[in-house]
């Protein structure tokens, strides 16, 4: 993945050296919020330490997570394609960048 420049495509956290990912599931609604928990714990742990996100492993951490996910000219790059292809943002589910 580190072979291409990171504003080449949507993924730009090309040269972090590890993509960890915190998957909690259970065919219960009992455990759904204890392995919820858990999950935002660990994911909470790792703040601290340098690294990004990827938007397929992003639940509803809001805006700012999402942004972070497409730093700098990805963001205005991605939002400039919305506004061209979608700008009535029906594709508006899941991970949503706006339309520019």
């Amino acid at each position: 993945m580190s072979a291409r420049d990171n504003t080449a495509t949507a993924y730009a956290h090309r040269r972090e050296t590890i993509l960890t990912g915190f998957l909690a599931m259970d065919l219960s609604t009992e455990a759904a919020s204890r392995h919820d928990s858990w999950a935002a714990e660990s994911v909470a742990a790792l703040r601290g330490v340098k690294g990004a996100n990827y938007v397929n492993f992003l639940a509803d951490e809001g805006l700012e997570a999402l942004k972070a996910s497409y730093p700098g000219e990805i963001w205005t790059r991605l939002r400039s394609i919305k506004r061209r292809y979608d700008p009535g943002n029906l594709f508006r589910l899941n991970q949503n960048i706006p339309p520019a």
